[in-house]
């Protein structure tokens, strides 16, 4: 099951900008989401 989420307002321009700026990565950088949620539980324990 998935879960929909409405944004309520419309964003910044700082997270356009934000977001602009991450489109722009180069995609060979990129992580698994797996492998995110691993780093992030080796840095904080969680």
């Amino acid at each position: 099951m998935y879960t929909t989420y409405h944004l309520d307002s419309e964003l910044t321009q700082e997270i356009k900008d934000i977001l602009d700026e991450r489109l722009m990565e180069d995609e060979s950088d990129y992580i698994t989401v797996e492998e995110s949620i691993s780093q992030l539980k080796r840095k904080y324990g969680i």
